[in-house]
């Protein structure tokens, strides 16, 4: 047990002493905050963060929001300046100004409200002047003002000193601290207050203005003009640290503790301070380094190990805990990063404006002066190498070499010192390529390096220069392709020259780059990695398996680990030695992007704490060994939803709240908003409370309810639906950052109601009309029956009798011509009974169409109101029913049609047979069609059996030609007539 504890004691020790690391090396990441972006007041008096991670700042304008992407500002009652904030356990804000004090609340529909607490100070007390100061204990909230100090307990306010002479106060490990201008430093104990001892030495002429936990419960006390000091619990005492000096010089206004081993002070005069425990300075950044101004009036670490500076004049964000640091204007470092070199206990850093140079300090680079310029070196330097430590200068003038005492000697006059290898069968010469060509430098008797000849036969520019095992000279050309050559025993002159370009099997004629790697000469291009083998370039297997296929390696470096490093589209990358084989490290340098000089890639690893990597803004120093224990949780939040249907109406403002009115990541509903149809429009802001990066934070959006997937990843913080359907939904969202972690998911749930027309009191209304509609169908449709039938009643009445008068001519002639009658009147009667016969056919066929007519329109109105009936009452469903009953008890009293049939098929034998058995994919409505053609009728009669128009009846012998396959010149009667 007692292991296991000392086990767990030492792994928490080493995790706390790896979160308070501090980079000594160059300069962090600082991302200046101007007045215009955020739109508020310049000044910013305090700052705190919510455990959503977003940020908030007293501002002059108020109380200032920011969670990464947005600004918003909350003014207080009287719109006085704020100078204090705090959050409590609950997550509640609250804040402090003129003769005011309050607290942040969220209302109804995500939006968050300023509320007042002057309401509950007696009336007497109220003008205390300015809030500085509020501290959150297990006593209450305590608002502190220059004279009066206010407790909030139990929804009431206390008033435990008023009309004093009161500085600034703090809370230490719940202690309370306050500094009386004639008293000293006092602490509250209860409702009093009582002097500490030894405070005495602090009054309105050495005025405390931080107080913080130091190490073995001690607290460490800062002021403006006499630095710092040590509080044991017992007395006070001077700090005597390195540090001091500065501090009193420029006056401490603010203070937090990073870490247990780490504090940083914002001063009035000269930016920021970071000290360890042991009072070392190992940072200082100021306006000069990259601040907006050297005045810090508040300064907050937040969540991630990084701080937040609050300026007389913007808001500043500095990385602190960050393996990436900076060597550039801030250090004295101007121009684009092209080469480095350790000589001499000094780094030398080559830009295009020259040289620049400083004492190497393997634990940091902040100490002391500013790198310096090599004044002989101004203008554009391409490389910086050792040889026999000699430090080669290739430049644009020249060749020069740069001695101890760091003055420099012209040794090549020939422009564009581009590289130089030392070769291989001779360590006392080197090969420099410049902009025209080759030379030969070799040692004088002194052992310095000096021009010896130039090189014949080749006038090209040679840039990048390899030697392989058997000595050939491999030299890349940008724009052209690949050279090899070997020199003479002489090296004046080129006795072999060989040059290769596509033609050869190089993917391109640019783009090429030769290499080293294990002592073998390799080609980067943009198809992977070449190799030249039995006199041909191909790719090469191994290298392209560990790199990656296809990849465009370049300027890969071999440090003395075994690790390469290299870049791939001007972003650096590592392949970790790990065993045999390598691990690729890519995902750190997200951070950091394609920040390489395309074309002229510089990484330069010294030691395994320090790497140098150029860039066009100078040089970044990287520490692989730091380690980045912090939490990677962070989160996305949903800011804004608007309808963009209603003038941009916001449906959402993106605070959520429980039920004791505090702020929440999430609803706890079902359901966050209910909208009218005519707000399915919508627009959705989001955005990931991450601030290290913001280029390189990415999204993922899916609407459930209309999204099926996921959507893939983007930059876009906003997100838009048009026209959506009425339902159910939920907007999720999830950031991922440049490293690769995901965020948790973001969701707001809402329904969209249906449209007027789709609720239940429309249906009914639809219901309703109907029936009416089949009511008024159904005695349209008798009405028109016993039409037609009374009007074939008549024209049968009025054909009987013109018979009638015809036979009773007949008779009289007959009487006449009694021979000649009898045979007439045998030939009239055949004639009567065919007649009588095909109109009988005619009458009966008609008849039964209109009823069939009907029967089909009956039913489909019976078909129609069983539909109605599952959606209505039941007293309607019971009115439908009947008559629905009354529908089919008229349909079953119809059996005419079989009569026609029956009929027909006497007349025209077995035609439905054998027009089925011909053609079986027939209707019966096709069936109907055919019989009243073979009956000789017009489309019209057609027509009007069958209650359509003559078009329908175009359109049924349209169709039905179409089945029988028939061609424009056939009949289709005819062919009917056939059958």
């Amino acid at each position: 047990m007692y292991k296991r504890f000392l086990i767990i004691l030492l792994g928490v020790s080493l995790i706390l002493q790896v979160q308070g690391q501090i980079k000594t090396s160059g300069l962090p990441y600082i991302r200046n905050y101007t007045k215009s972006e955020y739109s508020a007041g310049t000044q910013q008096w305090d700052i705190l963060q919510d455990s959503r991670g977003i940020m908030y700042f007293a501002n002059n304008d108020g109380i200032l929001e920011f969670d990464g992407e947005n600004w918003r500002l909350y003014p207080v009652s009287n719109n006085s300046i704020v100078r204090s904030l705090a959050i409590s356990e609950s997550g509640r804000i609250f804040a402090g100004a003129f003769n005011e004090f309050g607290y942040l609340r969220p209302v109804a529909g995500g939006d968050i409200q300023y509320v007042s607490l002057i309401d509950k100070v007696p009336e007497n007390e109220q003008d205390f002047g300015e809030i500085w100061q509020i501290h959150v204990t297990s006593q209450g909230i305590f608002f502190q003002s220059f004279s009066h100090i206010f407790l909030f307990s139990g929804g009431k306010i206390k008033t435990l000193a008023s009309h004093r002479d009161f500085l600034h106060s703090y809370v230490i490990d719940d202690r309370f601290f306050i500094l009386d201008r004639q008293k000293g430093l006092m602490e509250l104990r209860g409702s009093k207050l009582y002097k500490v001892d030894d405070g005495e030495r602090f009054n309105d002429e050495r005025e405390i203005w931080c107080m913080l936990p130091f190490v073995d419960d001690q607290i460490l006390i800062g002021t403006q003009q006499d630095g710092l000091f040590i509080y044991d619990g017992y007395s006070i005492k001077p700090f005597n640290a390195p540090i001091n000096n500065a501090l009193s010089n420029k006056q401490i206004f603010s203070a937090t503790r990073i870490s247990d081993e780490f504090y940083a002070f914002g001063t009035i005069q000269d930016g920021l301070y970071i000290m360890n425990r042991e009072g070392k300075m190992v940072q200082h950044i100021n306006k000069d380094k990259g601040l907006q101004n050297n005045t810090i009036l508040s300064i907050y670490k937040d969540r991630r190990g990084q701080l937040w500076l609050g300026l007389d004049n913007g808001i500043d964000y500095v990385r602190i805990n960050s393996p990436f640091s900076y060597l550039n204007e801030g250090f004295g470092i101007e121009g684009t990063g092209y080469a480095s070199a350790l000589f001499n206990d000094k780094l030398y850093l080559g830009t295009n404006q020259g040289v620049f140079y400083k004492k190497w300090h393997p634990e940091g680079h902040t100490r002391g002066k500013p790198f310096q310029l090599l004044q002989e070196s101004k203008g554009q330097v391409w490389k910086l190498k050792v040889f026999d430590d000699q430090l080669i200068l290739g430049h644009n003038k020249g060749t020069f070499l740069v001695e101890k005492n760091n003055n420099t000697r012209l040794i090549d006059d020939r422009l564009g010192g581009w590289e130089y290898v030392q070769l291989k069968d001779h360590p006392d010469k080197l090969l420099s390529g410049n902009y025209t060509g080759l030379s030969i430098f070799n040692k004088n008797r002194y052992g310095k390096w000096t021009f010896a000849n130039r090189i014949k036969g080749l006038e090209e520019s040679c840039r990048i220069i390899e030697q392989d095992s058997i000595g050939n000279i491999w030299i890349s050309h940008g724009y052209k392709g690949i050279y090899r050559l070997r020199l003479n025993n002489a090296l004046d002159s080129i006795t072999e020259l060989e040059f290769f370009n596509a033609d050869d099997h190089l993917p391109s004629n640019i783009d090429n780059y030769v290499y080293k790697l294990n002592d073998e000469v390799l080609f980067g291009t943009s198809e992977g990695i070449y190799q030249y083998s039995n006199e041909t370039f191909k790719p090469h297997a191994t290298w392209n398996a560990i790199f990656g296929e296809g990849k465009n390696v370049r300027f890969p470096v071999v440090d003395a680990q075994g690790n390469i490093w290299y870049s791939v589209n001007e972003k650096p990358l590592l392949l970790k030695k790990k065993g045999t084989g390598y691990k690729l490290c890519d995902s750190i340098f997200n951070r950091i992007g394609d920040a390489l000089v395309g074309g002229f890639e510089h990484i330069r690893p010294i030691d395994p704490k320090n790497v140098i990597l150029g860039t066009e803004d100078g040089f970044i120093h990287y520490d692989p060994t730091y380690e980045d224990t912090r939490t990677h949780k962070f989160h996305t939040l949903i800011r804004q939803v608007v309808s963009t249907m209603k003038k941009d109406s916001v449906v959402f403002r993106g605070t959520y709240m429980d039920e004791m009115g505090y702020k929440t990541l999430k609803s706890k509903k079902e359901t966050d908003a209910t909208l009218k149809f005519k707000r399915n429009d919508l627009l959705f802001n989001f955005s990931a409370v991450y601030f290290e990066n913001k280029q390189g934070i990415s999204y993922r959006i899916k609407l459930d309810g209309y999204d099926e997937n996921w959507s893939e990843w983007h930059s876009k913080n906003f997100k838009e639906y048009t026209n959506l359907p009425h339902g159910e939904y939920s907007f999720k969202v999830k950031a991922k950052t440049e490293t690769g972690y995901i965020s948790d998911i973001a969701a707001y749930r809402f329904k969209i109601l249906p449209p007027i027309y789709l609720t239940k009191w429309a249906y009914a209304v639809y219901v309703l009309l109907f029936i009416g509609l089949v009511l008024l169908i159904i005695r349209h449709v008798r009405r028109r029956i016993n039409r037609e039938k009374r009007k074939m009643a008549e024209q049968q009445k009025k054909e009987l009798d013109a018979k009638e008068e015809e036979y009773q001519r007949e008779r009289l002639m007959r009487e006449q011509k009694i021979i000649r009658l009898r045979n007439e009147k045998l030939q009239a009667e055949v004639e009567k009974k065919r007649t009588d016969m095909e109109l009988k056919n005619k009458e009966l066929a008609s008849v039964a169409m209109q009823i069939t007519h009907k029967n089909e329109v009956l039913d489909q109105v019976k078909r129609k109101l069983r539909q109605v009936s599952e959606n209505i009452n039941d007293e309607a469903r019971g009115e439908v029913g009947k008559l629905i009953s009354t529908i089919e008890s008229d349909v079953r009293m119809d059996k005419d049609w079989s009569r026609f049939q029956k009929h027909f098929e006497e007349v025209h034998s077995d035609f439905f047979d054998r027009l089925r058995s011909k053609y079986p994919e027939l209707t019966p409505k096709d069936v109907r069609l055919c019989a009243y053609l073979r009956m000789n009728m017009s489309t019209k009669e057609i027509a009007l059996i069958s209650n359509i128009s003559t078009r329908g009846v175009e359109i049924s012998r349209y169709r039905l030609r179409k089945k029988f396959n028939l061609d424009k010149e056939e009949n289709l009667t005819d062919f009917i007539m056939d059958i």
